[in-house]
């Protein structure tokens, strides 16, 4: 055996995202969460087939709590993300669950209920980013970062649409995750020196518009135990708007805990806004029979 070989394919591997795929694998799995790696899922735009490294789950409060994640990286890049503070309204659509909510003063609730959240606890969030090599800038890297943002986005088509919006009433939140090993920075404006300060950062999040296919679907129908719902309103209520988290490997287990115990609280009242528990009773009774979509 070439043991100098050897050497060098570990090397190399440290370089990729498979390693710190597997490990926080272990990881989640030794937290409590259900893991699957290297989920497929179809893309409505291009009817293509695309990956997600991870999704796992785990019942929280009674709800499914889902993580969708896509793994970077790097042991010699920085990860620089630009923000600014929020201002815009924070919506329910902000996060995205099922079954959908089609009421404006219950959608309005939701960032008050999940406040601790760092989803709506963050003030600032990313307006672009890049990625670096030292002092230079590493285009490369930057479209391998975007690649992953693209991959969380995209994975929203995987069991959520169009079927699961409304068909299925247990309540399920969905987090999407770009996990980062390697240094990460905040950049934003100080207005007092006119210049950008970077600082170091564990936890930084995006959030602006994906539209989903619509028009493809406008005037078409899902049917549901022979009741017809509007497509184009489903999706409209679920909103086009979404989150994406940038999180470091370092401070998953902070980020974990965080959520757990936000969503653990909860008040009766407050869960009911997340569909309904996943006790036997509540498990649809016809997941195998075909739903129906016009033409």
């Amino acid at each position: 055996m070439n043991d100098e070989l050897l050497i060098k394919v570990e090397k190399a591997l440290e370089q990729t995202g498979y390693p710190l795929e597997l490990e926080i694998g272990a990881k989640l799995t030794q937290l409590g969460w259900n893991i699957f790696h290297s989920v497929d899922y179809e893309d409505p735009f291009t009817d293509t087939s695309r990956e997600l490294d991870i999704l796992c789950y785990k019942l929280i409060n009674n709800r499914r709590i889902e993580l969708r994640i896509a793994c970077k990286s790097s042991t010699n890049k920085q990860f620089v993300f630009f923000t600014e503070p929020h201002h815009y309204l924070r919506f329910g659509t902000n996060i995205k669950f099922t079954p959908i909510i089609d009421d404006n003063e219950k959608q309005r609730q939701i960032p008050k209920i999940l406040k601790d959240l760092p989803l709506f606890s963050t003030k600032n969030r990313i307006v672009n980013y890049t990625v670096l090599t030292g002092d230079k800038v590493d285009k490369e890297g930057r479209t391998i970062l975007r690649a992953a943002h693209t991959e969380v986005m995209n994975s929203i088509y995987h069991r959520l649409f169009p079927y699961e919006l409304y068909f299925d009433k247990r309540g399920t939140i969905y987090f999407f995750i770009v996990l980062i090993r390697g240094i990460m920075f905040n950049a934003s404006f100080n207005p007092s020196t006119t210049k950008i300060t970077a600082t170091y950062s564990n936890y930084e999040y995006w959030h602006g518009k994906f539209p989903l296919p619509k028009e493809k679907y406008k005037g078409r129908t899902l049917e549901i135990d022979e009741q017809k719902f509007s497509i184009y309103d489903l999706l409209h209520w679920f909103g086009d708007y979404m989150s994406v988290e940038f999180v470091n490997e370092n401070y998953i287990e902070e980020y974990l805990s965080i959520v757990e115990n936000c969503i653990s609280k909860l008040n009766s009242e407050e869960i009911q806004y997340f569909g309904k528990s996943w006790d036997k009773e509540n498990f649809p009774e016809n997941l195998s029979k075909p739903r129906k979509i016009s033409k």
